[in-house]
This record gives C-alpha cells, sequence and structure tokens, in this order.
C-alpha cells in the first residue's frame, strides 16, 4: 500500500472550522461528494519527492549539530580530566588513590568516548555529513523561498490523534501560486538528486531502484499536480491542505 499524499481545497470557512477543531478535517474531505473530486489531487506515493524537488530537503529537522556537539563533549570531557589531575598533584607528587582514579578512570572514559563516537559517526554520521555538503552545494544552485515550504509539509500543523495534516491559508496560496508557476522544467531537473535523496530517505526515492529516468518524470508529472492544484485554488480563494492516506 504505502503512504499515499493527498492536497485538499478546502474554502475559508471549512478552514476556520477545521482550525478550531482539527478532528473534523477528515470528515470533510471523506464527505465530499463527485462534484467537488476537483478539489482534491492525488499524489500517490511522490509526495516526498515533490517536496524535496521544490525545497532541497526531506521536510525535517537535519540534526547537524549532533556531531559538533558530539566533538565538543568528547573535547571537554578529556580536558576536564586533564584539568582534575592537575589540581590532585603537588609538587609532583600524586595524591594518591585520586590521582590514580582520575588518570585512569577519566581518562579512558574520555577515550572511549571519544572511540564511540567515531564508531557511531563510521557507522551513520558519514552518510550525514554528506547530506550536509550535498545541501550547501545545492543551497548555492538555489534558495528557494520560505513560502515554497508552505506548499506540503512546510504548511501549518494540525494536529490529531487520527490525522496529521499541513494548511496553507487562501492568501498564502495566492502567494504560492505564481512562484510555484516560475519553476521550469529544466530548473526541477536539475534539482533531481538521487543520491542526496538517498542520504536524506526521501520516500520512495531513497530506495533501491528508484533514482532512474522513469521516477524523475514520476516525481515531474505529480509536481505538475500540484501546480495545478494550487493554480485552482488561488483562483477559488481556497485554502490548500496537505495530509497522508
Amino acid at each position: 500500500m504505502g503512504m499515499v499524499g493527498v492536497l485538499t481545497q478546502l474554502t475559508p470557512t471549512e478552514l476556520e472550522r477545521v482550525r478550531r477543531d482539527p478532528k473534523l478535517f477528515s470528515d470533510i474531505a471523506n464527505t465530499m461528494s463527485d462534484a467537488d473530486a476537483s478539489r482534491t489531487c492525488d499524489l500517490d506515493k511522490a509526495w516526498h519527492g515533490v517536496h524535496f524537488l521544490l525545497v532541497g530537503d526531506a521536510g525535517r529537522e537535519e540534526r547537524h549539530w549532533v556531531l559538533p556537539l558530539y566533538l565538543i563533549v568528547s573535547a571537554c570531557t578529556f580536558i576536564a580530566s586533564a584539568m582534575i589531575v592537575r589540581l590532585l598533584t603537588v609538587s609532583g607528587e600524586a595524591r594518591g588513590l585520586w590521582y590514580l582514579l582520575f588518570t585512569n578512570v577519566g581518562f579512558f572514559s574520555a577515550i572511549a568516548f571519544f572511540f564511540l563516537g567515531a564508531l557511531w559517526i563510521r557507522v551513520s554520521g558519514i552518510r550525514r555529513l554528506r547530506g550536509v555538503f550535498s545541501r550547501r552545494r545545492m543551497s548555492q544552485t538555489f534558495i528557494p523561498p520560505d513560502a515554497v515550504r508552505k506548499v506540503m509539509l512546510g504548511g501549518t500543523l494540525l494536529t490529531d490523534s487520527e490525522c496529521s495534516a499541513y494548511y496553507a491559508t487562501p492568501e498564502e496560496v495566492r502567494a504560492l501560486a505564481p512562484l510555484l508557476a516560475s519553476i521550469s522544467n529544466d530548473e526541477i531537473r536539475r534539482r533531481f538528486d538521487p543520491e542526496r535523496m538517498r542520504v536524506l530517505g526521501v520516500y520512495v526515492f531513497g530506495l533501491a531502484g528508484h533514482a532512474d529516468e522513469s521516477s524523475f518524470t514520476y516525481a515531474l508529472d505529480n509536481l505538475h499536480r500540484a501546480v495545478a492544484c494550487y493554480q485552482d485554488a488561488a483562483r477559488r480563494g481556497n485554502a490548500v491542505v496537505f495530509s497522508f492516506s
């Protein structure tokens, strides 16, 4: 089955009701008649790839601070052990047990901490570092407007036990529509980076066998569907909600 992304247009009145009670969104979306079918846009499993092509990330916090924090803590642990040993040394002679304790336990704890961290970097950290540097190279080619993030995963969050959805207000939709229309297919192709999508774990596209030309076409077609949905919502004065089904 997999996780399917859907864009749903809501009138300003419907959006206000959903803001007050997020549970109503599922009811409204599920009871739309055939006449309202044009207010929904099924992005299938390409939703995460569409977000990546628009924004350049996976839509969730990338904890680039973990590695620097580890290095700082490791260095501080080593330095603290050395300082304690120095304070416990008087005229070149150690104060017995305390000196031995901090010399051995403190020093070797710092060394163990360092090598455990190095092992973590070897197992998973290298992939994250590659993602960081890839993102920096990508940011030199394009920096999308902050508003583009609101197309899907960057919208205002609706939290509910049954449904997590993100919405863009009618005002935000009107601002997003021309931005989305200005992105050319050539630019989208430049943004399609299978290696980075794999590193970031972009859904479906980060899996083996999903980095060929057909995958790009699949993502591009669904991106066009999302752009058309926003164009239509802007004309109608509607909000847009991104959700999963």
